[in-house]
């Protein structure tokens, strides 16, 4: 990622990117995991044939093989054996043919069906349950057509299918996983909790020696848990896993209330360390046991848990590092009422800020809010004032006072007005000028020529400065504006983060639907510190109401900008809804090269150049102070740094720009200036603003074709004003965008090459680095100053690439 990036010296590169801390990126499977996944699959799939409810029920097998083969369907006939196989080391009888009998009826179904694009719906688990109750029945009916059996298929029926939504979850968030790199939302976590309560059930008979299997890997998963998220963690998983032997077999549910409170004291101890979590398994174990267990029980189970605790603590933390990064972890602290009412305090600053920025608009002289008839008003006024002050000062001891004045006002107030003509045209008037309109009746030409001067310079002082108010007003209204703009916009991420996954799903539903988008599921999780969100909708029938209306509307709810990680058209796959992941992932990046040559003879250069990266975006900044050496660096550099400072704040380039421009020209009454030259990348769409004032071009080279981007204004710090027009361009990726001072330009404009030879050698690089073109573009330019270089040069150049997750 690109962070206050600086450039005043020679040959530097820089690249925009970061790695994500575990390293997880979408060619997560490949070769070796696939067999890996397959493997495991099957491994699963042998162990939940084997796990029991209630000893008679056996739904595990039949949910994982349904939603397994709808995951890989060159697994269907491979998972049918292994769990053939399964309930053949479990059962016999009765109980083993019915079952075997689910599975093929399954496995034939799912064979000839498009299981793809049945996957995440209601296909899956129906078949599930339709197997289930139809073998399962008609083998009740043949062999023990009782009460007791069909309530048994049909309670089994409902397990199965509610195991086949848990096991299709799982097997989705494996897929979602590889693509964006994520962890697991609540609701996939609570699947995978149900999958290892089937797993350790499977392996419940399974001993080596006095020491059962299940015990071992029960206490191994609770220590792991409290070890990973704490107390709650480590309880609830303990009252999962207790629960096992009580579904599996007639038991009284002791387990519970021990495996609870060992799991809350490890996550208690957990702080000290893999040791402390072990060490407070074994003080709750040991608390419970001694009421519940016989001698020889609580022998066994100290052997269990000291076996679990050195796999534990053998175990590589990195492992867990990984598995707490996946959890879905919700922090709450003390203080929420105290940061809700700073919020709220917040947030009514930013209302004084936008207030005060009216009262300045609303004051503001010569404004577009004012009507025709007060700015005439006001006009008027100043007439009477100017013709007041001249019959009192010229005329007022005159004998020609009463005739001219009273008698014969009109055509005085028509010469006046014709002598203000005539000095706005001029400039200045002379008693010649008077004589000329009065005639001879004015006795007083040279005091009135005087006067009329006077009292228009005056009136233009009047004129500048009542402009210069106005200026000011409107640019102290803007930053005001613009400052209650971000309070607001932080008051609202802050309120989104305070907000629950549930509160900003039922936001989006409401909202979408006010827009005329139907949604049939949406699901927000948050996942190292940001906001993800899957949405299921119904077919938009090609009016891509997918990435066209859905997207801004998510991004304005979560208040992250979003990008596509996964999308699934029902129109191009032929299922019955759209799918889309929404990730806060940019699409785009940016590599930097930089080279500058410092003009003969200084020890400093007067081109400075930074990069601002804005969450979503980046700005990059290049100034050109006048002239050369140390005062052309200081006002490069003031530009540059205050730009850079405002745009990290948020403000918005236009309001950023006219700030700078309004510092610079109050700060020194020296004649200095810089030239600006921005570019603002979307690092999501790829869009890109550019301003530039008083700036040389800017070349962007699509393919083989080059564009220029150029600027007509004048230096910032020049005028009080700033007029510029910015312009936009979309970016691909392989796109180069080359920004450079003077300098460079005018290297050819001395020589022979002309202004051209920039675009010319641009045509000889195709997909070289970025810093080689700097350098090269360098290079080139102090050959053709025949090793005299008559000014500062910099050159930046950026292309752009695909974002990496590393």
């Amino acid at each position: 990622m690109l962070n206050d990036t600086h450039a005043y010296t020679h040959n530097q590169n820089y690249s925009i990117g970061r790695k994500d801390k575990w390293g997880l990126s979408r060619s997560w499977i490949t070769g070796k995991q696939f067999v890996v996944e397959t493997i495991s699959l099957l491994a699963v799939a042998f162990l939940l044939s084997r796990a029991a409810v209630f000893g008679e029920l056996l739904p595990f097998g039949t949910a994982f093989f349904v939603a397994a083969a709808g995951y890989r369907k060159n697994l269907n006939w491979p998972l049918a054996l292994f769990i053939s196989l399964g309930l053949l080391t479990a059962v016999d009888g009765y109980m083993l043919w019915q079952s075997v009998a689910v599975i093929l009826m399954c496995a034939v179904i799912l064979q000839g069906v498009n299981v793809r694009g049945h996957f995440r719906t209601p296909f899956l688990p129906g078949v599930a349950f339709v197997c289930t109750g139809v073998v399962k029945g008609a083998f009740a009916a043949v062999w023990s057509a009782t009460m007791y059996t069909f309530m048994a298929v049909g309670f089994e029926c409902l397990l199965a299918a509610g195991f086949t939504y848990a096991f299709v979850i799982v097997l989705q968030s494996l897929t979602r996983m590889k693509v964006e790199g994520t962890g697991l939302t609540v609701e996939e976590a609570a699947c995978y909790v149900v999958l290892g309560a089937g797993v350790i059930s499977g392996i419940n008979d399974v001993y080596f020696g006095p020491l059962s299997l299940a015990g071992i890997v029960s206490t191994y998963v609770i220590i792991s848990a409290a070890h990973i998220g704490g107390c709650g963690m480590g309880a609830g998983i303990g009252a999962v896993v207790g629960i096992i032997p009580s579904l599996t077999a007639a038991a009284v549910p002791n387990a519970v209330g021990i495996y609870a409170f060992s799991g809350l004291c490890a996550g208690v101890f957990r702080h000290i360390g893999k040791f402390g979590a072990l060490g407070g398994f074994i003080i709750g174990h040991l608390i419970f046991s001694v009421y519940f267990l016989g001698e020889t029980s609580l022998s066994i189970a100290l052997g269990e848990v000291l076996f679990a605790g050195v796999i534990f603590v053998l175990h590589p933390e990195n492992w867990f590092d990984r598995l707490r990064y996946l959890m879905p972890f919700t922090k709450r602290t003390g203080l929420e009422q105290d940061s809700k009412e700073v919020l709220k305090k917040v947030k009514e600053l930013g209302f004084v800020f936008h207030e005060l920025a009216r009262t300045f608009e609303q004051t503001g002289l010569g404004l577009e809010s004012d009507d025709l008839a007060d700015q005439e008003d006001r006009g008027i006024d100043s007439l009477d004032l100017m013709l007041n002050t001249i019959s009192a000062n010229v005329c007022g001891e005159c004998s020609m006072f009463r005739t001219c004045w009273e008698n014969d006002i009109y055509n005085t107030y028509q010469n006046i007005l014709a002598l203000f003509v005539k000095i706005e045209e001029t400039g200045k008037i002379t008693d010649k000028d008077i004589r000329g309109v009065l005639g001879a009746r004015c006795r007083r030409t040279v005091e009135m020529a005087a006067t009329i001067n006077c009292v228009w310079d005056i009136c233009q002082v009047n004129c500048f400065w009542q402009k210069k108010l106005t200026e000011s007003k409107d640019l102290v209204s803007s930053q005001l504006h613009g400052v209650g703009e971000i309070i607001s916009k932080l008051v609202k991420q802050t309120e989104i983060k305070d907000r629950t996954e549930e509160e900003i799903e039922r936001k989006l539903v409401e909202v979408l639907e006010l827009n005329g988008i139907r949604i049939r599921d949406v699901s927000v999780f948050k996942r190292n510190h940001s906001y993800h969100c899957h949405l299921v909708k119904k077919p938009c029938r090609g009016f891509k109401d997918c990435t066209e209306k859905t997207a801004p509307i998510i991004e304005d709810v979560l208040g992250v900008r979003m990008s596509i990680g996964h999308f699934e058209c029902a129109m191009e796959s032929g299922v019955k809804a759209c799918e889309i992941s929404f990730v806060p992932r940019r699409l785009l990046d940016i590599d930097l090269g930089i080279a500058q040559c410092i003009k003969t003879g200084n020890g400093v250069s007067g081109d400075s150049f930074a990069s601002v990266f804005l969450h979503s975006r980046t700005a990059l900044v290049l100034s050109d102070g006048m002239g050369s050496g140390s005062r052309a660096a200081r006002e490069s550099m003031a530009t540059v740094n205050l730009l850079k400072s405002l745009l990290e704040c948020g403000f918005d380039r236009e309001l950023a720009v006219k700030t700078v421009n309004a510092a610079l020209a109050l700060r020194s009454p020296e004649d200095t200036f810089s030239t600006v030259d921005l570019a603002v990348i979307d690092l999501f769409s790829g869009k890109a603003d550019f301003v530039k004032i008083a700036a040389q071009p800017s070349f962007i080279k699509k393919g083989k074709n080059i564009h220029t981007v150029n600027s007509g204004s004048l230096p910032i710090g020049i005028l009080d004003t700033v007029d510029y027009e910015p312009v936009t361009m979309d970016l691909e990726n392989g796109d180069l965008l080359v920004m450079t001072t003077d300098g460079l330009l005018d290297a050819g404009r001395r020589s022979q090459f002309g202004e051209d030879w920039v675009i010319r050698e641009l045509h000889k690089f195709s997909q070289e680095d970025p810093q080689r073109i700097a350098d090269h573009l360098v290079s080139r330019a102090e050959e053709m100053s025949g090793g005299t270089v008559k000014d500062d040069i910099m050159v930046v150049v950026a292309r752009i690439v695909p974002y990496c997750l590393h």
